[in-house]
């Protein structure tokens, strides 16, 4: 997919997260990279947003394109170290990898979500 399909995506889940279910107040990417240290050092693997609820932060990944197994690895176990949760929403075909990683990972805090994002699953 390419990078404005992926744009187009992460606001689809905006809207939907902050706007229509009204779940919280989105932090984009752009806003973590500024607090985060400059890509001149080893930066972590920044989340496509944050949705803050008040009373938690929620990392917010977006995956439409395969990555090696191993590079999803590393991105699924950092989020899930870094946040107390983790939400993917994820296209049909990444989501067996995901949910595995995901079942995998030691916190228990990652939730896969299906791409495009069904508001039925999210209000359970």
């Amino acid at each position: 997919m390419s990078m404005v399909g992926h744009i187009e995506a992460v606001t689809d889940v905006r809207l939907l997260l902050e706007r229509e279910l009204r779940l919280g107040d989105w932090i984009c990417e752009r806003s973590l990279a500024q607090d985060s240290p400059s890509r001149s050092k080893v930066r972590p693997h920044l989340p496509d947003g944050i949705l803050d609820t008040g009373d938690e932060q929620i990392a917010i990944e977006v995956e439409l394109s395969l990555k090696s197994r191993s590079r999803l690895a590393a991105i699924v176990e950092q989020l899930g170290m870094e946040h107390a949760q983790v939400w993917y929403f994820a296209a049909p075909s990444l989501r067996p990898a995901l949910a595995r990683l995901a079942a995998e990972a030691p916190w228990q805090n990652i939730t896969v979500y299906s791409w495009p994002p069904r508001p039925s699953e999210l209000l359970r």
